[in-house]
């Protein structure tokens, strides 16, 4: 795997790592505040049960008129009195956890769902009997705008990802030009060619990478001149004293009926090799 796929694959996994993150902190947030904002629909409703349902207080009638007319009624909605006998567990048409009733003991507004049915519950003395006040409704609007934003982080997830893999392919390739392009460079050098240069633009670490080459390539042109120089002035050296031998051993090799002669064309040889 090269580096621009690494880098891409890279990108889009810290992408879909934040993009989840995001999406599951849209959806824990909406999902509380939904179920927030409902159960206090149902708490206000208990409150007003409380007061029609418990009050001798004739203007309550009006009350809870005006309360039918102009007040929402909830799906499915349905309001429990139920008159506290001893310890006993009220009798209810669904079944309601011990920890919702204790908590209505203890005096605070009690909470419980079921699936997409709610419950809310409160504990109240009217005319020296203790009542549970409980409201259960329905909240498919709620539900339903939680599932489309369910599709729509999923939707909005995948969309994503496919992208950053696109901008992320896109931006390797960009910050990856200038090394292959002095890949392409070095590849075009051999030894003929040494005097090239690559070119240094900015200063970044590319550039200095370029600078880099450059900086070994006038070492490597240096050397090679230094070896042709060398090479030169040694045949040049060698050229003489070959020369000498050459013809002193033609004349060794015609002199061989004059021992003399030869001798001395072999000391010439002699001395000209050490």
């Amino acid at each position: 795997m090269n580096i621009a796929k690494k880098i891409t694959l890279l990108f889009a996994i810290l992408s879909a790592v934040i993009i989840s993150l995001l999406s599951g902190f849209v959806w824990y947030f909406s999902n509380e505040f939904a179920f927030e904002d409902f159960y206090k629909r149902l708490e206000a409703r208990v409150n007003l049960a409380a007061e029609i349902r418990l009050s001798d207080d004739k203007s309550d009638n009006v009350y809870a008129k005006v309360r039918n007319q102009y007040l929402e009624r909830l799906p499915d909605e349905k309001e429990y009195v139920i008159a506290k006998k001893g310890k006993d567990k009220p009798v209810l048409d669904v079944h309601l956890p011990d920890d919702f009733f204790e908590r209505i003991n203890s005096g605070k507004i009690a909470r419980y769902r079921k699936e997409n049915h709610f419950y809310a519950g409160k504990f109240v003395r009217a005319n020296n009997q203790d009542y549970f006040i409980i409201v259960s409704a329905n909240d498919p609007f709620g539900f339903r705008e939680l599932k489309d934003l369910q599709k729509i982080l999923i939707a909005g997830f995948v969309f994503s990802i496919v992208l950053s893999f696109i901008v992320g392919w896109k931006f390797s390739n960009y910050m990856l030009e200038p090394l292959r392009n002095i890949i392409k460079s070095v590849k075009k050098m051999k030894a003929e060619n040494l005097h090239l240069r690559l070119d240094v633009p900015g200063s970044d670490e590319m550039s200095q990478l370029s600078q880099t080459f450059n900086n070994m390539l006038n070492r490597l042109e240096t050397a090679f001149e230094t070896q042709n120089n060398f090479i030169s002035n040694a045949s040049h050296e060698l050229r003489t004293p070959l020369t000498i031998i050459s013809g002193e051993v033609e004349l060794a090799i015609k002199a061989s009926a004059n021992p003399e002669m030869q001798k001395r064309a072999l000391n010439k040889i002699k001395d000209e090799s050490d």
